[in-house]
C-alpha cells in the first residue's frame, strides 16, 4: 500500500465504497438537533474575534506556506450543504494523501474552536464547520481502528523518509560519526533538522530508532568494506583520501 493513501478496510469484509453506500444520503439537519444546516454553524464572531492561538490553520496555508484567509462581512445566516459520506471520505483521503504527517495525529477537538488549528476562516465558513468536524472525526476514527495498519504505513513512510535525508552527505556523516557510548541514536539529529519528524509520537520512537539503526549499520559495514583494501592496490578510481572521505560512503544507495 502506498504511503500517502488512506487506510484500507481489508480484512473488515467490506469495501469503502459498500460502506458509503450503506451510510446512504447526508444527515439532515434535525439530526444534529438544528431546524437548518445554517444553524449548526459559527455565529459571525467566530469568524471576526479568532483566538489565535488556536489559529494554525496548516491545511489551509500549507504547512505555513501560504497566507491565513479571513472572511469578508460573514453572515450568520449564509448557503450550507451537509456533506454526504463519499464527500466526507473524499476529502478526508485527499487531506491524507497530502498531509499524510499530519494527519497521524489528529485527535478529537473540543470545540469548533479548535478547527483553527487545521483551517482558516474562510475555509471554515465556506466549507462548513460542520463538514470539517466531520472529517476530522473521520480521520481519528480511521487512526484508532486502522491502529496496526497505519503503523505499518508509518514504518514504510519513516523508512524512506530517513533514506532520502540520507541522500545528504551531511546527514550521512552525522550518523556515521554517531558513538553509541555517549548519546543515544535519536540525539543524532537535532531539533529541527529532521523537520518532519520532529514532533513524531513516540509510539513511534522505535521505528524511527530501527530505520537509523539499520542505516547506521549499512553506513559502517561499507566503511570497513572500504577500507579493507590496501593503499596502493585500490581499484580504479579509488585512493587513500577516498578510503577515509566520508564522500567514499554510498549515502544514497
Amino acid at each position: 500500500m502506498s504511503v500517502d493513501m488512506a487506510p484500507s478496510y481489508a480484512g473488515t469484509g467490506f469495501t469503502v465504497q459498500q460502506a458509503i453506500e450503506a451510510a446512504g444520503p447526508p444527515p439532515p439537519p434535525q439530526a444534529y438537533g438544528y431546524d437548518f444546516a445554517w444553524k449548526g454553524e459559527p455565529p459571525r464572531e467566530f469568524f471576526e474575534e479568532i483566538r489565535w492561538e488556536y489559529a494554525h490553520a496548516i491545511f489551509s496555508t500549507h504547512n505555513g506556506t501560504t497566507p491565513f484567509r479571513m472572511v469578508e462581512n460573514p453572515m450568520n445566516v449564509h448557503d450550507v450543504v451537509i456533506w454526504d459520506a463519499a464527500q466526507i471520505q473524499a476529502y478526508a483521503d485527499a487531506l491524507r494523501s497530502r498531509f499524510f504527517d499530519r494527519c497521524k495525529y489528529i485527535r478529537n477537538l473540543e470545540g469548533y474552536d479548535g478547527l483553527y488549528i487545521y483551517w482558516d476562516a474562510h475555509d471554515i465558513y465556506h466549507l462548513g464547520a460542520l463538514n470539517l468536524w466531520r472529517v476530522l472525526h473521520h480521520l481519528v476514527f480511521e487512526n484508532q481502528y486502522y491502529a496496526q495498519e497505519l503503523r505499518d504505513t508509518t514504518r514504510i513512510w519513516i523508512n524512506n523518509y530517513v533514506r532520502r535525508i540520507l541522500t545528504d552527505r551531511d546527514n550521512c556523516k552525522k550518523l556515521l560519526d554517531w558513538n553509541p557510548e555517549t548519546e543515544g541514536i535519536l540525539d543524532v539529529f537535532k531539533d529541527g533538522e529532521l523537520e518532519e519528524l520532529d514532533n513524531l509520537e513516540q509510539f513511534y520512537h522505535g521505528i524511527l530508532r530501527h530505520a537509523l539503526l539499520s542505516e547506521y549499520m549499512r553506513l559502517r559495514q561499507q566503511h570497513r568494506s572500504d577500507s579493507q583494501f590496501p593503499v596502493g592496490k585500490l581499484p580504479g578510481k579509488h585512493s587513500p583520501v577516498h578510503i577515509f572521505s566520508p564522500s567514499s560512503i554510498d549515502c544514497a544507495h
